[in-house]
């Protein structure tokens, strides 16, 4: 059964939470619990029963993350949180559990974030993400965008700097500056950005992929500018290893199409696109670049396809991910 489409949890714009299904989860009466702890939520009370494809609860009030167990009378079950987490200075920042992974297992909530920059965040989300207990926060950008937009994070939760530099992307710009019409095509270059992410950067997504198997416990995170390409592909990595399926994966990924508001980050991009390559850079030209389109991950993950068959032989043959530290990924982040 497929649970990516099916169970949704959302934030109304008063902080209530709205919980809501189709006939693909359950088409029969649901009885909600709720618990601002995993362990528990299982059990206790439910804080409503028998209830048909929709229903509105109130907003938590004590800083902490909410989770949400359904259980159908037809004994149909899922385990569900918002994914986009409400941070009021934060950027595509979302959790990653729920997905099918191997072996008949899901990805375990609270367990894998990924986010875009993380320099305006509030006193108030600092507190927030303390008590997600994120203990490692692998950050891609560049070391001007990390010196320009240093992550305001909690003191609990270490950052790793594994640089991967946009040296093509900001070139790009430079060549724009110059008045030249024979620009090459933003879309293609994204595409061909994402499949140098498959071959070139074996050393930072290889660290990364250490610091999760060195993780004992605690919440993981990965992060850059938009939280959409090199932390889409850092994700898409992490995904493969637990087993997710390509569908999956895409889903995923997909969604900053719906969490990164271009329009919003477009004035703040210009601006940092303008500081590294020290030359203008037009609006109109950027928008590609801040877009997420299923041919931009897509590229890379025909590559592996057609480069080295399975995901898992591109882990093993890239990183020397063997079955053994699958083994020990897939106990870890799934359940």
């Amino acid at each position: 059964m497929n649970f990516i489409r099916s169970v949704h949890v959302s934030r109304r714009d008063n902080g209530d939470f709205w919980l809501h299904w189709t006939p693909e989860f359950s088409s029969m009466p649901v009885t909600v619990f709720s618990s601002d702890n995993l362990e528990k939520l299982t059990s206790g009370v439910p804080v409503v029963s028998d209830v048909l494809n929709s229903v509105e609860l109130s907003g938590c009030l004590d800083g902490k993350r909410r989770y949400f167990y359904l259980k159908s009378q037809d004994g149909a079950e899922a385990i569900v949180a918002e994914r986009l987490l409400p941070l009021d200075g934060g950027t595509n920042f979302r959790d990653c559990g729920g997905y099918p992974a191997a072996n008949g297992r899901r990805v375990k909530w609270n367990h894998l974030y990924r986010s875009g920059y993380m320099s305006n965040l509030s006193p108030a989300d600092v507190g927030y993400l303390s008590n997600l207990g994120i203990k490692i926060c692998c950050d891609f950008r560049g070391d001007k965008e990390q010196k320009n937009e240093p992550s305001v994070l909690p003191e609990s939760t270490k950052i790793i700097p594994l640089t991967i530099d946009t040296g093509d992307i900001t070139s790009y710009f430079k060549l724009a500056s110059s008045g030249t019409d024979n620009l090459p095509d933003m879309s293609n270059m994204m595409a061909d950005f994402n499949i140098k992410l498959v071959e070139n950067y074996t050393e930072q997504y290889g660290a990364m992929l250490s610091q999760l198997l060195a993780l004992k416990d605690g919440a993981f995170m990965v992060n850059c500018s938009a939280g959409k390409d090199r932390t889409g592909f850092g994700v898409a990595l992490i995904l493969m290893a637990l087993g997710v399926p390509r569908e999956a994966i895409m889903h995923d990924y997909l969604l900053s199409q719906k969490y990164f508001l271009v329009n919003k980050e477009i004035k703040r991009i210009v601006k940092k696109y303008q500081k590294i390559s020290n030359s203008h850079v037009d609006e109109n030209l950027l928008r590609p670049l801040l877009e997420t389109k299923e041919s931009y991950l897509g590229a890379a993950l025909d590559y592996i396809e057609k480069q080295y068959g399975t995901p898992e032989q591109y882990l093993l043959k890239k990183f020397s991910i063997d079955q053994g530290a699958l083994d020990t990924l897939r106990d870890s982040f799934t359940e």
